[in-house]
């Protein structure tokens, strides 16, 4: 990603606060919203974005 581990652990912080996320582990997190992880790799095939 290219950012500095501040950045990603503030934004990794915002989204277990709301909820979108769940940790799994160190360094791991888990969506807990039902279906978003396929929404955002179908969001990504469409957009061209990743890899």
């Amino acid at each position: 990603m290219n950012k500095s581990s501040n950045y990603v652990s503030q934004y990794r912080q915002r989204l277990i606060d709301s909820q979108v996320i769940i940790e799994a582990g160190y360094g791991k997190v888990s969506f807990s919203l039902p279906f978003m992880k396929e929404f955002l790799l179908k969001a990504a095939e469409f957009y061209n974005i990743g890899e």
